[in-house]
């Protein structure tokens, strides 16, 4: 029992030491128009939430379309100008918000999934078969399945990139 309580030490000691805990960058593609059309219909970034910069305003909506001569976005009270479609030649640079991929999931299933294995390991292992040993070792195998699945969320997430910035050229 006490090799597999330090190869559980080990595990998580490596998987916490080896990650990466670097601040992500966003990634900023200068590009014309067409080319940022092409982007966001191929991400699917529709539906996001963006910052845009049009006429020297900084603008917090939702992008619902882009379009030959304008972006359609949620209407706000940065948008009051323009309505609900921003002119092209407006804006100059959109920056979408939030993190892209897929990798808090991951990390989270991984996670649950070494933890309880490590905690069946330790509950195979256990020899407490009175009083509360019974109730107390399932009990801790999945407080450690979900203590396990939480870390490899947030670890899985603090690899995850920022979404895109897009700078727009004429």
């Amino acid at each position: 029992m006490n090799s597999i309580k330090r190869c559980s030490v080990v595990a998580v000691t490596w998987m916490l030491v080896t990650t990466p805990v670097v601040a992500a960058e966003r990634e900023v593609i200068k590009t014309d128009w067409s080319g940022f059309q092409k982007e966001v219909s191929t991400r699917r970034l529709n539906g996001r939430s963006v910052r845009i910069v049009a006429a020297g305003k900084d603008i917090k909506t939702d992008l619902i379309d882009v379009l030959d001569t304008a972006l359609v976005v949620r209407p706000t009270r940065g948008t009051k100008q323009w309505g609900d479609k921003i002119p092209k030649d407006q804006v100059a640079s959109v920056r979408f918000n939030g993190r892209t991929g897929k990798r808090g999931m991951v990390g989270a299933l991984v996670g649950l999934g070494a933890g309880a294995g490590i905690g069946a390991g330790i509950a195979s292992g256990s020899t407490i078969s009175e009083d509360y040993g019974f109730i107390f070792i399932p009990l801790l195998t999945v407080i450690f399945a979900a203590g396990a699945g939480v870390a490899g969320y947030f670890i899985g997430r603090s690899m995850d990139t920022l979404a895109l910035e897009f700078v727009l050229r004429n």
